[in-house]
């Protein structure tokens, strides 16, 4: 390379252009050139020396041409635009690349399997074409289809500002014109110049043919080689020679003083007349000539006709389809084509494609004869299926299957981390919403590196909430937190997941994950994990991310996300992630800020970026686009979120506000847009394979979606309305004797965001000064500073229960027994729920999460609309008639102030002096002293019991409980309703009684005996 100029010494040290209109770029690949590049090469120095040469060269390539790289300027490009022809493509698809050669008027590409006889190029500049290359023979089906001739790109010459004007004019084109050849154009680039050629819509002009002959050829056309030979045909040059007319090249060439006698690259047949000769071949079944005259000349009567005879005589299975297909398809694209332009004619071009793709079907299943054939058809099937008819439909699903098999044949994964290289305890968090597409694909590949994780499940309204639940029942070390936040509050909620995983899950690295994006490794077969061994615990990590979509959104969705293919940005994107280790958290109390890109500590009340190291060996696979239906729902939905966190000039969601706008104005998001020059990618070898079990069916709804956010909105604007209000709520939480119980509770009430509580603690346990001074210390350590609480015992001024009613200030009263959980937004949703009513309500029960089994005393409720009302005493009756009372209990409801007076609050359900608590019971006194009082009932859950399971002795405390009442009620009851009663009471009895005799129970103890005693009396 010791010859190589910079780039600079063309324009010298002015920067201007030195009176060059024409600059020659050579594209090299290779360390060292073979005897035909070498020739190619020579001969380019020798003819064409005196102009401007420039190599085009991947960054990495280190090269040795035996000085013939002399002279010749080196101009580089990312190493991946020369992996292959397709990628070489790309690059002249890009306008940077012309842009690269701006000083220039023309470009001439001279590929090393080109060679020029004479220095004729200041002429064929000089006649103001945009592009001029060796024409193309008529028999390719594909020049055929866009309607051009002109020409190939290996010998081209190319006006730069026409084809930066061309590039530009491409991106502004309709989604679903470019959808028609883009595919073709980015496997070979020349086409597109072709095609612009014979666009009335593009200012672009191709050399006539004539005109294309004299600059150059390559493949037989106007019998230009019986021209050459008799001399009345001089072309400048030729390209492809050792691969089209080899030996008649051969001859030409060695006439200009090279040696090629005897060297194997250049011996051999033709490959290009090979083609054309089993093109010919082909005709004796389908003239494919014919049909495409006939489209040239507009004749749909004649196409419909001919494809129509080819389909009767030749069935499903027929032979004579082999090789037919890649033709077929081309065919089918210039009718799309026309259809587009034609808007007058398009049901004749809808029934010429219908047929054309039973015809097509029949090609792929003859199955040989064209490797092409499936990656065309694959780009070209989102088209096909647009047409809805039984034979596109059976056509999509060949092409899936087809390269489905191809894809799963050539599977390779990384390899797990060894066992014994783990010493870091990895914890990833995340907060998800309405994920169900990609949920179980990015929980299953997460815990493949990291021991445990942690998410927040953001009011999903889809099935992710039930895909989590499926995967918690494996036993995958996966926990669920279920938040009630409307706003998009991620910094806040992720922060906390951050802490909770170092002080409850002795985290050392933590990764904050989105649902949407894959944490994955950059060399293949090694497993994400060994990575992330090689980190300091003491740093923190910047993690670069890459966008990837779907390769074919609607194929294989309920396969691992990973294991399909898939389109990647060729750039990473411009920001960033991180990877936590833990120990800088502890040292600097460090927050996440929304979206988890970096952290920050806080310092003189200012906000300080924590420093980052670079992590080049991992990156996140972002996949932000994976369905229209998802990227739909994601906008609907996170947008009006972030306006209820941030307002409408939220400054971190400009993204979600231009995407939301655009889908209001009834624009398809085109998913290319999200890439950096995309490319086709297999991110298997990065990842351990994946198995799914609960994908199937998990299409998102944006509607629906939308509707469950639209509601959450309203719920918040009523909510905040109610809180502006002050409503006072009293929360009862009793203390009954068992500290680790009453602490639980404690913590449940503190963490409510309702901020208008009053909180009173009756010990209905006699409680001593030790007791009292233990319960001042776990109020004081449990409670917020600023609750205001207060401890009741008995005194010269009643009982526990008359001084509640006395102390008690709430308009409405919650109370907080051990066993249930709840949402931190229960008071909040309850006081929403009962304190504007249209009807009075006298008191408010949540429903449980989930049915129980027939012997737990929990009932689900299940109301037919949002709010079910019942007269408390038509409740009660159902509720005895079944022996179960709602799965929240009494903290499930919030109570109006006068039915709590009314019931002596609840003091009959407390046995004295153990302070023993009796559900049913209670239920029973609340709701007789509601008697002609409406009870409401809603949908939402916001509590559920602690655990599903219940001690056998429980169980039949309950059973016990339930007897004394039936018995009371016995008298008032119809006949029937006592039956059914009975009935259950009996079957739970016999279900019990078996479990215990298998748990080994002595049911001989005296609370067995009394049990089975009443099953005697009740019948």
């Amino acid at each position: 390379m010791a010859g190589a100029v910079p780039l600079s010494a063309i324009y010298g040290e002015s920067g201007k252009r030195q009176n060059m209109s024409v600059v020659i770029t050579i594209p090299i690949y290779r360390e060292t050139l073979s005897i035909t590049e070498k020739v190619s090469l020579q001969q380019l120095k020798r003819i064409l020396g005196h102009y401007p040469c420039v190599f085009v060269a991947p960054e990495s390539l280190e090269f040795d041409y035996e000085g013939l790289e002399d002279g010749i300027v080196v101009e580089r490009f990312p190493d991946h635009y020369f992996t292959s022809i397709t990628s070489y493509s790309q690059l002249l698809l890009t306008e940077k690349y012309y842009a690269r050669f701006a000083a220039y008027d023309y470009l001439l590409i001279y590929q090393l399997d080109a060679f020029v006889f004479s220095d004729r190029l200041q002429e064929f500049c000089d006649l103001g074409y945009d592009y001029i290359g060796a024409p193309i023979a008529p028999s390719n089906p594909i020049w055929h289809a866009i309607g051009a001739r002109v020409g190939n790109g290996g010998l081209s010459l190319r006006k730069i500002t026409a084809a930066r004007q061309a590039l530009k004019r491409w991106e502004q084109l309709p989604v679903g014109r470019q959808q028609i050849f883009q595919d073709v154009f980015l496997q070979v680039e020349d086409l597109f110049w072709g095609w612009c050629g014979v666009q009335s819509d593009f200012d672009f002009r191709c050399a006539p043919i004539a005109t294309a002959l004299q600059f150059a050829v390559q493949e037989e056309v106007q019998r230009c080689y019986r021209r050459i030979e008799a001399g009345t045909l001089q072309p400048f040059g030729c390209h492809g020679w050792n691969e089209s007319h080899v030996a008649f090249w051969q001859r030409k060439i060695e006439a200009c003083g090279y040696e090629l006698t005897g060297h194997a690259c250049i011996d051999g047949k033709s490959r290009r007349r090979t083609d054309l000769e089993a093109y010919w071949q082909k005709r004796q079944y389908m003239d494919m000539a014919r049909l495409w005259g006939a489209l040239r000349h507009g004749k749909h009567t004649e196409m419909m006709l001919l494809l129509m005879t080819w389909l009767d005589r030749y069935p499903a299975g027929d032979k004579a389809w082999i090789g037919y297909g890649e033709e077929l398809q081309y065919f089918w694209r210039s009718c799309r084509q026309q259809r587009l332009t034609e808007p007058m004619m398009v049901l004749a071009w809808e029934r010429l494609e219908q047929v054309l793709d039973e015809a097509i079907l029949r090609s792929l299943q003859a199955g040989e004869g064209e490797r092409n054939l499936l990656w065309l058809l694959e780009s070209l099937r989102p088209l096909i299926a647009q047409s809805k008819t039984v034979a596109a439909e059976q056509l999509c699903q060949q092409i899936e299957e087809i390269r489905w098999q191809e894809w799963e044949t050539k599977a390779e994964y990384a390899n797990p981390a060894p066992a014994a290289s783990k010493k870091h305890h990895i914890v990833a968090i995340g907060m998800v919403k309405n994920e169900m597409d990609i949920i179980e694909s990015f929980v299953r590949h997460t815990l493949s590196f990291a021991d445990e994780l942690l998410l927040i499940d953001h009011q999903s309204s889809d099935k992710t909430s039930e895909i989590l639940r499926s995967l918690q029942q494996e036993g995958l070390p996966l926990t669920v937190h279920t938040s009630q936040r409307v706003e998009y509050a991620q910094a806040e909620m992720t922060t906390e997941l951050l802490y909770e995983a170092i002080n409850e899950h002795g985290a050392d690295i933590v990764i904050p994950l989105d649902a949407d994006e894959f944490l994955v490794g950059t060399k293949a077969g090694r497993s994400v994990r060994e990575y992330l061994e090689e980190l300091d615990t003491d740093c923190i990590y910047e993690l670069p991310w890459r966008r990837y979509i779907p390769y074919q959104p609607d194929v294989k969705r309920e396969e691992f996300m990973l294991k399909r293919p898939v389109l990647g940005s060729v750039f990473r994107d411009g920001g960033n992630k991180c990877i936590i280790g833990v120990r800088a958290v502890i040292e600097n109390k460090l927050q996440l800020v929304q979206g988890n890109h970096y952290l920050y500590y806080v310092r003189d009340g200012q906000r300080l970026g924590m420093e980052m190291l670079d992590c080049q060996t991992l990156e996140i696979a972002h996949f932000y686009w994976r369905s229209s239906e998802q990227f739909q729902t994601k906008i609907a939905v996170a947008w009006p979120m972030l306006v209820s966190k941030y307002s409408l000039a939220a400054i971190g969601g400009g993204g979600y506000r231009l995407f939301h706008q655009r889908i209001l104005q009834g624009e398809e998001i085109n998913p290319l847009e999200f890439l950096q020059q995309a490319s086709l990618m297999d991110l298997r070898p990065l990842v351990q394979p994946q198995t799914l079990r609960y994908s199937q069916q998990t299409t998102q709804d944006p509607m629906v979606n939308l509707m469950q956010a639209s509601v959450l909105l309203a719920e918040r604007m009523k909510e905040q309305q109610i809180l502006a209000k002050k409503i006072l709520v009293t929360t009862v939480v009793p203390y009954q004797g068992n500290w680790a119980e009453f602490a639980m509770c404690l913590q449940l009430v503190a963490k409510q965001e309702y901020p208008w509580q009053q909180i009173l603690i009756p010990c209905i346990k006699a409680a001593d000064n030790e007791v009292l001074r233990k319960l001042r210390e776990l109020c004081e350590t449990n409670l917020p500073r600023q609750a205001a609480w207060q401890i009741i015992t008995e005194s010269q001024n009643g009982d526990v229960f008359a001084q509640l009613s006395a102390t008690a200030k709430g308009d409405f009263i919650h109370w907080q027994l051990p066993g249930i959980e709840m949402t931190d937004n229960f008071i909040t949703r309850m006081v929403a729920g009962i304190a504007e009513q249209n009807i009075p309500i006298s008191l408010l029960v949540s429903d449980g999460p989930e049915d129980y089994c027939n012997e737990l005393p929990y009932i689900t409720i299940h109301p037919q609309d949002n709010t079910q009302v019942m007269y408390a005493e038509d409740l009660w009756q159902w509720l005895l008639e079944i022996g179960k009372y709602p799965a929240g209990g009494l903290t499930g409801t919030l109570m109006g102030r006068q039915l709590l007076d009314a019931c002596g609050w609840l003091r009959q359900a407390f046995l004295q002096p153990e302070g023993y608590f009796m559900p049913f019971m209670a239920w029973k006194i609340l709701l007789a002293a509601g008697a002609g009082q409406l009870v409401g009932m809603i949908t939402e859950c916001y509590v559920w019991p602690q655990g599903k399971d219940l001690p056998l002795e429980k169980l039949v405390l309950h059973q016990l409980e339930w007897y004394e009442l039936l018995q009371q009620a016995k008298n008032d009851w119809p006949v029937e309703s006592w039956k059914e009663a009975v009935s259950h009471y009996c079957q739970n009895g016999e279900r019990l009684l078996s479990r215990a005799i298998a748990e080994g129970i002595d049911t001989a103890a005296p609370l067995w005996q009394h049990y089975q005693q009443t099953l005697l009396q009740i019948l």
